[in-house]
């Protein structure tokens, strides 16, 4: 009865095992981790992209190469409004040439391509508009040109 005994012990202990982990369960949970970690990782990826464009998509009059050519022709209109407000130095007209600025009874005068000039005088096409102790503004080819005195 002994052997009897020992072998239904023996049986009781590897039902035991197996209920508690399952049959060969601790080679099947460690290949089946991984790769459900792998799935699930990739479906976040499909999915975040999918959100991602469709943000882009759902802008009104949206296409990928709007986003090159909206940035230069921005840049051209800033450009343009810049020419008709902006001064301009010394260097865009090469036929001004400030030589000096005086202080003289309350008053500024430079002194341009060799000429004393005060505010509202004309040298050549250009109009004397404003004259400070830094330099001088100038309306040339309608156009508004600021010299700067060194």
């Amino acid at each position: 009865m002994s052997i009897i005994y020992d072998a239904l012990k023996k049986v009781q202990g590897q039902e035991a095992g197996e209920n508690k982990a399952g049959p060969n369960s601790s080679r099947q949970d460690s290949s089946k981790s991984p790769r459900k970690n792998y799935i699930i990782a990739f479906l976040l990826l499909v999915i975040g992209s999918i959100i991602f464009t469709s943000r882009f998509i759902s802008i009104p009059d949206f296409s990928f190469k709007d986003i090159f050519t909206r940035k230069q022709n921005s840049s051209k209109n800033q450009t343009e409004v810049s020419d008709k407000n902006a001064f301009y130095s010394a260097s865009s007209t090469a036929d001004l040439s400030l030589q000096g600025i005086f202080y003289s009874e309350g008053k500024y005068t430079a002194l341009i391509n060799d000429e004393i000039v005060e505010v509202g005088d004309r040298i050549g096409e250009a109009e004397v508009l404003e004259i400070t102790q830094k330099g001088v503004e100038v309306a040339f080819k309608g156009l508004k040109v600021y010299l700067e005195y060194p």
